[in-house]
């Protein structure tokens, strides 16, 4: 599993965490918008990490190689927001519960990236900081279950791997 770029996604988690906190602290609100979207961002890529390893890691004892890792690396790369999230499911890394609450993310995201819902809340600080506090809320549940597989598996390298 050679990775040579230089990556800690517990480092990445700490510092996302603490921006958003900062700024809904702070109530900045000219951060809001930019905040919510990298935390839409760090959501779908901590999904597509954690699974990774999730299916890996229910392998068992198996050797497995470079090429099935590889492999792998590259399938969950390339996973949309909704495969992950149906993946996830499937592999009861997340419960139905947290899936319907990705999933609305998953919809609000969408509705951000693709329609003009940036266009129309951008001003409304409001809609953005509900948005952000409901984000991060999914977020930290996020991390705790990706905190609970590395625990689970013990090898916290696992953190300095990049997809």
């Amino acid at each position: 599993m050679a990775n040579t770029r230089k990556f800690d996604i517990a480092a990445i988690i700490n510092e996302i965490g603490n921006e958003v906190d900062d700024v809904l602290d702070k109530k900045r609100h000219e951060k809001y918008l930019e905040k919510v979207l990298l935390l839409y961002s760090l959501i779908e890529n901590l999904l597509k990490w954690t699974l990774f390893w999730r299916v890996l890691w229910q392998q068992g004892s198996t050797e497995i190689s470079d090429e099935v890792v590889k492999k792998w690396g590259d399938s969950c790369r390339r996973m949309s927001l909704d495969n992950s999230l149906n993946m996830a499911m499937a592999t009861n890394l997340i419960d139905f519960k947290t899936y319907i609450a990705l999933d609305k993310l998953r919809k609000n995201r969408n509705l951000a990236a693709h329609q003009l819902w940036i266009y129309a809340n951008r001003n409304n600080p409001q809609v953005l900081e509900k948005e952000l506090k409901d984000t991060r809320k999914l977020a930290r549940k996020l991390v705790k279950k990706t905190d609970r597989l590395v625990q689970e598996i013990g090898i916290e390298d696992i953190l300095k791997y990049n997809l």
